[in-house]
Parts: structure tokens; C-alpha cells; sequence
């Protein structure tokens, strides 16, 4: 091995471990920025869709984690939870009256 080659080698290391520093530092940056940061439902709107469907579109100040999401039979519900979002809007209840769906309430829950 030359002395170039080992010189070529320890700038690829050093260069190496800077990158990962750096990109370390990315991902706990977004992670901590993501896990402190509360966001707020500012707005839900709703459209109708063919086939009787409804999509629903949700505005945020900010990040949510992915939401989780699963339904009830009696009485039947399709419950999404947004784990860190809080409720920024004016009311609780939204009358809906399409596609089968009654209401939307948007309830907040404790540490949620």
C-alpha cells in the first residue's frame, strides 16, 4: 500500500464518520423536534366522493405521528387517533349527514 493509498483511506474513514455524525444529529433533531412538539387540529373538511364515499381532510399547525386507527361494532364507530395532536377547532361534533356517516367527533383524550 502507498503512502497516497493510506492517506486516500483515512480521508474516506474521516469523511465516513463526520457523515455519520451528521446524519445522526438529523435524526435526533427530527425525532426530538417530532416528539415534543404538540400540533393542533386546525380544520377538518369532507368531501363526497363517487360511490358514496367520503374523504375526509384534516389541517394541522404542525407534525403528527402516524395515526392509528380501528372500529367499533356497538355502536358502530370508525375511530382514528392522532396520538399528540389536540383539538383546535370551535366545536366538538360535526354534523356530516352523507355516505352513512352521521357525525364526526373530534374528542381529545389525556396525554393523547
Amino acid at each position: 500500500m502507498t503512502a497516497s493509498s493510506v492517506a486516500k483511506c483515512r480521508k474516506l474513514r474521516i469523511i465516513h464518520r463526520v457523515s455519520v455524525k451528521a446524519l445522526m444529529l438529523v435524526v435526533l433533531t427530527v425525532w426530538l423536534g417530532s416528539a415534543h412538539a404538540a400540533s393542533r387540529l386546525l380544520s377538518m373538511d369532507y368531501s363526497l366522493l363517487p360511490g358514496d364515499r367520503l374523504e375526509f381532510k384534516l389541517s394541522l399547525d404542525g407534525q403528527a405521528r402516524l395515526p392509528r386507527d380501528f372500529q367499533t361494532e356497538n355502536p358502530s364507530r370508525i375511530v382514528l387517533d392522532l396520538p399528540g395532536v389536540s383539538n383546535g377547532l370551535n366545536q366538538k361534533t360535526i354534523r356530516i349527514q352523507r355516505a352513512g356517516v352521521k357525525d364526526v367527533q373530534v374528542v381529545e383524550a389525556s396525554g393523547r
